[in-house]
């Protein structure tokens, strides 16, 4: 919310809804006023100085001028404390108009503070002691300058505040070390004892990328957070009204076969209510999704009619009850086919070679509850162990090993065994990621594992239409003519966007990055064509090179293996499944073997219809979907919807900001009755027919910004995966389903799975990529979590089990 200006100088930690700045400041002023009360009031005896004595009369104005400041200060900030727990965070001009000239006089009063407080300890250092206790300077003037310290740590405050609420740019290297402390305590936190573990994610430049496209709003980091928060809240209701309307349809249902006229009465008023949802989503909403909405907006729409004299306000509630509906999308009903167990086990199989290209990270990511010491230790003795055993990848290395290489190769064999034919690190300065080569003797297939990025992509998602040539050529043929019909198809549709071939056609930024880096890699060593083809290889054939350098080398300790007749498996996690999934094109063209790709959790931005079809008909591609995982959700369609329903969320909030903070808080951190007490859609949010007049200006700026970037820049992409779509959910309680198991696999301590993590519910089924495309983000607790490999490890081993028990 509005930021306090002094000077032309925006501080952000100043906002007028920022509560727990002003409390802490509160705290800090009120403890100090009664050290200076015990200190300074309570030692000082001016009434008690000789006639004569010189300092007399300054040390009655330092003492008494000085306690009346630090009061009238102590009541300043309590004052804007107060003031900012009043409105919610839509309502800063209604609610809250006094803290910003508040803030200032705070501001103003510190240099202040600091004159008199220097005058103060001139005064004790001047005169000669009678005027104190047993004649005593030395505790009055420690007090004194202490209270410099006081006014140092408030400035420190308002300057770390300020640092932790500022933009955290992407590969920003300064603001990535002094502006993510929030996140990386959240991680430590979060990860303190947890089942599973990942890498941590930096929550600021997610935040600050989200708080950019809630144009209209001037706030800062926190109200990002609370608008997530009331996304969540909007999702539950949206799921509930759904859950609800379904089970309505099915008394209705029952109801028909004994009234007729009731039976048509609602299904006329219910045509009229898909009819609005329709017009206001402007796209077909589903009587599930609309039928509790309906009513709501109708009436909305009619207060703001009789109250505003224009259609205008009809129009934004009609969008904004069109959000609210619509939020129900990213809590989504499987509806496909269920996986069977076999299938679980076959992504299991793959699985476990993504994982394994992380090296030892995730080998600490698998440890259960073992500490992170013990893990450390437990990799040390693993490579210890492939040392003394001369164990290493068949094709050597490509430099001299350091000794974190030699730990991730070590940590990699444990996971797969010794069928590891290369392990490369990764290269962060060529953008190339960690990966690994190994033979999958029981299966016949040589496998190219690729893991994720160490470093955060886009919180948006970047898409580009500069297609590389190899990548250009194979999605013009298209492979099939279906891929053609589906790339014609495509380009009519406003999502694509135009690229600079004259098509549709355009991929995920980062994943082509990451795919060219490690193409160059791949070129340069000839492992696939040393295993797959060694015959036309050793002959020195196109892309084989001449047998010196990295493949001579490898080709000396390839030469026992062959392979040929065997398939080709590429695996990949996160980023590594979307570069997987962009090389498959690349690799069919080479003809080395019959390919196969798993991606798991790959960018929800990954290509347009087009290349998505064109991946599909070149190879047997599978996409996995791992419960409320963020990123194969992650599009700008949806972040722009998950954006649409924060704002709209603070525009209903009945809670101040902090009041909502506090209530997350009691959600998370307190015992299990408070679970659902205070943060609830039916306590927490107000139909929009109340929402305050300032929060609707706020609305409908955001909106009206909404429609300018829609005009300039056209609809926003949604991304397609590719492939057949295998998603993992968690099963409603009373759906047969399975829990996730741990195991060897999954736990590299072999220690027991926690309680929660035995109690949660899986089921698979087979979803199309055009439905994950209309998905939205989930705000849950386990939006970022569902992502690590060691669950997406845990719960495919439990699936596969299911088929054993």
């Amino acid at each position: 919310m509005p930021a306090t200006s002094l000077f032309g100088c925006r501080l952000r930690q100043l906002s007028s809804d920022n509560a727990l700045f002003y409390g802490l400041i509160a705290v800090v002023q009120v403890v100090w006023l009664f050290i200076y009360w015990i200190g300074i009031a309570a030692f000082s005896r001016p009434q008690d100085c000789p006639p004569g004595v010189k300092s007399a009369p300054q040390q009655w104005i330092v003492v008494f001028v000085l306690l009346a400041f630090f009061v009238g200060q102590v009541a300043l900030t309590l004052a804007v404390f107060a003031l900012t727990l009043r409105g919610t965070p839509l309502e800063p001009a209604a609610k809250r108009r006094l803290v910003g000239p508040l803030s200032s006089a705070y501001l103003l009063s510190l240099p202040l503070n600091a004159g008199l407080l220097a005058w103060g300890g001139w005064v004790v250092l001047a005169g000669d002691g009678a005027c104190w206790s047993a004649g005593q300077k030395s505790m009055p003037n420690s007090i004194m300058f202490g209270g410099f310290g006081v006014i140092l740590g408030q400035a420190v405050g308002i300057l770390v505040s300020y640092n932790q609420l500022g933009d955290v740019e992407h590969g920003n290297t300064w603001h990535s070390v002094t502006r993510t402390g929030a996140s990386s305590m959240l991680h430590l936190i979060g990860s303190f004892g947890a089942a599973h573990r990942g890498p941590g994610t930096v929550l600021e430049e997610t935040v600050t990328e989200l708080q950019r496209l809630m144009a209209g709003i001037d706030g800062e980091k926190t109200d990002v957070v609370a608008g997530l928060a009331c996304a969540a809240l909007l999702q539950e209701e949206a799921a509930a009204a759904g859950v609800a309307s379904a089970a309505g349809k099915g008394a209705a249902a029952g109801a028909a076969a004994e009234s007729g006229t009731v039976a048509g009465s609602a299904a006329a008023d219910a045509a009229v209510v898909v009819e609005l949802g329709s017009s206001v989503a402007g796209k077909p909403q589903g009587l599930d999704a609309t039928q509790k909405w309906g009513g709501s907006a109708v009436s909305a729409a009619a207060t703001a009619g009789s109250t505003a004299g224009s259609s205008a306000g009809s129009e934004l509630l009609a969008w904004a009850e069109g959000v609210c509906s619509g939020a129900a999308a990213a809590v989504p009903t499987p509806g496909g086919a269920a996986a069977s167990a076999e299938e679980a086990a076959e992504a299991l199989h793959w699985a476990r070679f993504a994982t394994a290209a992380y090296g030892a990270r995730q080998h600490a990511w698998r440890r259960g509850e073992q500490g992170g010491c013990a893990a450390r230790r437990q990799v040390g003795r693993l490579a210890a162990a492939a040392a003394a055993e001369g164990a290493g990848p068949a094709a050597g290395w490509p430099s001299p090993p350091s000794k974190a290489q030699r730990r991730d190769f070590a940590a990699a064999r444990e996971l797969l065994g010794p069928g590891i034919v290369s392990y490369h690190a990764g290269a962060e300065p060529r953008g190339l990621l960690p990966h690994l080569v190994a033979v999958d003797s029981e299966r016949r297939a040589v496998v190219l594992a690729v893991a994720g990025n160490w470093r955060q992509p886009h919180a948006v998602p970047q898409a580009t239409a500069a297609l590389p040539d190899w990548l250009d050529s194979a999605v013009r043929s298209g492979g099939t003519a279906e891929a053609g019909h589906a790339a014609g198809a495509a380009a009519a549709t406003p999502s694509g966007g135009v690229g600079g071939n004259g098509s549709s056609s355009w991929v995920h930024k980062d994943s082509l990055e990451a795919a060219e880096a490690l193409l160059a890699e791949l070129d340069s060593r000839q492992l696939l064509h040393q295993l797959l083809r060694p015959s036309t290889s050793s002959g020195g054939s196109a892309g084989a090179g001449s047998g010196g350098g990295e493949a001579g080398e490898a080709a000396a300790g390839l030469a026992g293996l062959d392979c040929a007749g065997w398939r080709l498996v590429v695996c990949g996690h996160g980023l590594g499944a979307g570069a997987a999934a962009l090389l498959a094109l690349k690799l069919q063209a080479m003809q080395l073997a019959p390919l196969s790709v798993w991606a798991h959790g790959p960018p929800g931005q990954l290509c347009s219809a087009d290349v998505a079809c064109a991946l599909g008909a070149a190879c047997a591609l599978t996409s996995v979907v791992l419960g409320d995982d963020a990123s194969p959700r992650a599009s700008a369609a949806s972040l722009g919807r998950l954006v649409e329903q924060a704002v709209v969320g603070l525009a209903r909030l009945r809670y101040s900001k902090f009041a909502l903070l506090a209530a997350l808080a009691a959600e998370k951190l307190g015992p299990r009755r408070w679970r659902g007490r205070w943060f609830n859609p039916s306590r927490a949010l107000r139909p929009l027919s109340e929402a305050p007049a300032e929060a609707l200006a706020h609305l409908q700026r955001f909106r009206d910004w909404q429609l300018q970037q829609e005009e300039v820049g056209g609809v926003q992409k949604a991304g397609s995966l590719p492939g057949r779509v295998l998603l993992l959910s968690r099963a409603p309680a009373a759906q047969p389903a399975v829990a996730a198991r741990g195991g060897s696999d999954e736990t590299a301590s072999g220690s027991a799975p926690s309680s929660e993590q035995a109690d949660e519910r899986w089921s698979a089924a087979w979803a199309e990529s055009g439905e994950v495309a209309g998905w939205g983000v989930r705000v849950s607790a386990n939006t970022l979590t569902d992502h690590y490999v060691s669950r997406l490890l845990s719960v495919l081993r439990g699936l596969a089990q299911q088929g054993t028990a």
